[in-house]
């Protein structure tokens, strides 16, 4: 501010120069003669007064007056319900607003946008849809139940994370979080940090007993993303088993809770069931044969169902009647094989529904031939049978990989596309995988069960991780398939026996003298390879005096199915390790015009001189059944 000095030779009396002022400038008739009436007989401090008085009241003006010339402008005389819908538009389009809030502790980013002015403030304030997400956080304790306040009566959408309400909850937001249990429509409850006493202490702030609004409820107990839990009840005794009746989607994931405390009683609207606890999960916490059936029965609209560690017992025999899921059309379980075979005694669910399992346990070839039986035995025709491809008319697709992120525990993945469904981009139908810790041998049984399965019409198979499948296992389950049209080899593949099993043709019982027996030819319609990331040089071990670069075979089968009525057309390279310049050329050749070669650019390449790769007997070509030797 900047201070005038007066002239001492130009002293004014106060009076005077006062009366001066009002009567040039343009001020109101009342700020004028306030003005012009300082030097009467008013006291200092009444006469303070009424200026203050007077300054309230154009403060006042001037905002009323503010406000007029908001009003004028175009954006602010947009109607309340169209001013409103662009407040709920920017609220929407908040990333993940309650995380972000929780973690920096601050209001959503879109809140200050709706106080520009007085009349945007109302309006926002007004719209109760605005605020049904309440967002409680202990270190802004009134934020949560003013939310609450403004969203009037509408349906509420709650989000917590287990310190929400701080280790000693204020009581106005326990007071708030307990008392709406009536207009809840969705709640998500996280703990990522498998912190399972912080999530029981939340839970108990709730206090909800029904929820007659609510239609989906989410309770993530898992330790970043796994399926774990410390072996603590977290739930309530009465959390929700009052009755929600409206309920369409449950998941609750690793929580370590008893069935019986689960809210899946009386709730016919249910289409979305997820349940998961962690591996070795007691008995106590499994529902029996009879309440799971019970249960599933009482849901005619399941869509999609998820059990994780929630499977029966095993022990208990099978339920008298099995449990028809007409509806189901996602079906996902993990837990022991065992668990896994008696709930698939006990159920029937569309054949065209997609299904993954996984064998939690160390799996033998026998034991998976069970399973797959039992899962096959499962699948009934449902009523879109006819409009959707099933697994029982036969597999087009096939993608089989073995490897696993721990040396102990190896996981073989098979999944299945079935016949007649052309969207490359759709999920497989069915995913079956298990663990392996066997030794090389049995692991050819494995691959073997595939045969259970109708496999005549696939044309397109994928192998990843493959060093143990044989010789004679691509001579048996693969080589004889006649729409086999692409096959693609992945890292880890074993490329020494894959080559040799399409020389030899279909397996055939070797001769009393032992030498083996060449079939008809392997693979008849295929048409297009491609080796991606494996070693072109996978061989029979050094030991063998005679051991020959398996590329080099592998380029006279090139050349000798070029003369028959199934040469391969296309054959793309990428990533491939150890190939020589002149293995190149050879390959170029042994397809004459009839073979396109794609090469990436991206291969290792070895010198000419260089020695050959030695492999254990594990590995090794001779390590192929009796009979199979070159």
């Amino acid at each position: 501010m900047t201070t005038h000095r007066m002239d001492p030779s130009h002293t004014l009396n106060a009076r005077t120069s006062n009366v001066a002022v009002a009567t040039s400038a343009p001020f109101s008739n009342s700020t004028r003669i306030l003005l012009s009436t300082s030097g009467g007989s008013n006291s200092a401090g009444t006469y303070q007064k009424k200026l203050a008085l007077r300054l309230r009241e154009l403060q006042l003006e001037k905002q009323a007056l503010r406000t007029a010339h908001n009003a004028t402008t175009q954006i602010c005389s947009l109607p309340d319900d169209v001013l409103s819908l662009i407040f709920l538009d920017l609220a929407s389009m908040e990333a993940e607003p309650r995380v972000i809030s929780h973690c920096f502790a601050k209001k959503q980013s879109w809140v200050p946008q709706t106080n520009i002015c007085r009349r945007w403030r109302e309006v926002a304030i007004g719209c109760a849809s605005l605020w049904t997400s309440p967002l409680f956080h202990w270190k802004m304790p009134e934020w949560g139940p003013i939310m609450v306040d403004r969203s009037q009566q509408a349906p509420l959408t709650l989000k917590l994370i287990q310190n929400a309400l701080g280790s000693t909850p204020d009581p106005t937001s326990s007071k708030a979080l307990s008392a709406i249990s009536g207009r809840l429509r969705v709640v998500e409850i996280q703990s990522r940090n498998f912190a399972s006493g912080k999530l029981s202490a939340l839970l108990s702030h709730c206090q909800w007993s029904t929820a007659p609004m609510l239609e989906s409820l989410i309770i993530d107990n898992r330790a970043e993303g796994r399926h774990r839990t410390s072996g603590t009840d977290t739930f309530p005794d009465n959390f929700l088993l009052g009755g929600t009746p409206s309920l369409r989607s449950l998941e609750v994931l690793c929580c370590s809770v008893e069935w019986s405390k689960l809210p899946v009683y009386n709730v016919p609207q249910m289409t979305h069931l997820s349940l998961a606890n962690g591996k070795g999960t007691e008995d106590q916490y499994r529902p029996s044969v009879k309440a799971l059936a019970d249960a599933l029965r009482a849901m005619p609209l399941l869509e999609s169902l998820k059990l994780v560690e929630f499977l029966p017992s095993g022990e208990e025999p099978a339920y008298p009647t099995r449990t028809t899921l007409l509806t189901v059309t996602s079906l996902t379980v993990m837990d022991s094989g065992k668990k896994i075979k008696h709930f698939f005694d006990t159920i029937d669910i569309p054949d065209y529904a997609y299904i993954d399992v996984h064998d939690r346990t160390d799996a033998r070839p026998e034991e998976i031939e069970v399973q797959f039986l039992s899962i096959l035995a499962s699948l009934e025709p449902g009523p879109m049978s006819d409009t959707k491809p099933s697994l029982l008319d036969g597999i087009q697709k096939l993608d089989v990989t073995f490897g696993g992120d721990g040396l102990k525990h190896k996981l073989w993945t098979f999944k299945m596309w079935p016949v007649a469904d052309d969207d490359a981009s759709k999920p497989e139908t069915f995913k079956f995988t298990y663990q392996d810790s066997a030794w090389f041998p049995e692991r050819v049984d494995s691959i073997r069960v595939l045969q259970l399965f109708d496999l005549d019409p696939l044309e397109i198979l994928n192998v990843t991780g493959g060093e143990q499948v044989r010789t004679d296992a691509w001579r048996r389950v693969f080589a004889p398939l006649p729409n086999l049209k692409e096959i693609t080899l992945g890292k880890g593949t074993h490329f020494g026996r894959f080559a040799r099993a399409m020389r030899l043709g279909q397996y055939e019982p070797a001769t009393e003298s032992g030498e083996p027996t060449k079939g008809a030819q392997a693979f008849p319609s295929l048409s297009k390879l491609t080796f991606s990331k494996i070693d072109l040089n996978m061989k029979r071990s050094l030991k063998k005096k005679k051991a020959i670069n398996p590329f080099i075979k592998f380029c006279d089968v090139m050349k000798e199915r070029s003369q028959t009525s199934a040469p391969i057309i296309e054959l793309s390279m990428r990533k491939c390790k150890n190939i020589v310049e002149a293995d190149k050329r050879a390959l170029e050749a042994a397809g004459a015009s009839k073979l396109r070669v794609q090469w990436d650019k991206r291969e290792d390449v070895t010198s000419e001189s260089e020695t050959l790769r030695w492999y254990s007997d594990v590995l090794a070509e001779s390590s192929d059944d009796a009979g199979l030797q070159i």
